[in-house]
C-alpha cells in the first residue's frame, strides 16, 4: 500500500491537467487525482490532533520508563 508521504509526493510532481482526469468510482461518486487529495488531506486534517495527543502521551510514558 502507497504511504501518504509516496501519494503527497506523486500528487506534487504530477501536471496540472492530469489531476482531474476520472481515473475510478463511480457516476455519483467519481474520482480523480484532486479528488482523491482533497479526501485524503480531510482525513488527515480529522486525525491530526489524536496522532499528536497519542505521540505526547507516549513521550510522558518514555520518560517514565527512564526513571
Amino acid at each position: 500500500m502507497m504511504e501518504d508521504y509516496q501519494f503527497y509526493q506523486k500528487y506534487a510532481n504530477m501536471p496540472l491537467e492530469k489531476r482531474m482526469v476520472l481515473i475510478g468510482g463511480t457516476i455519483d461518486d467519481p474520482l480523480t487525482p484532486s479528488i482523491i487529495y482533497k479526501r485524503v488531506k480531510k482525513i488527515d486534517n480529522k486525525i491530526r490532533p489524536d496522532l499528536i495527543e497519542k505521540n505526547n502521551l507516549l513521550k510522558v510514558f518514555e520518560n517514565y520508563e527512564r526513571i
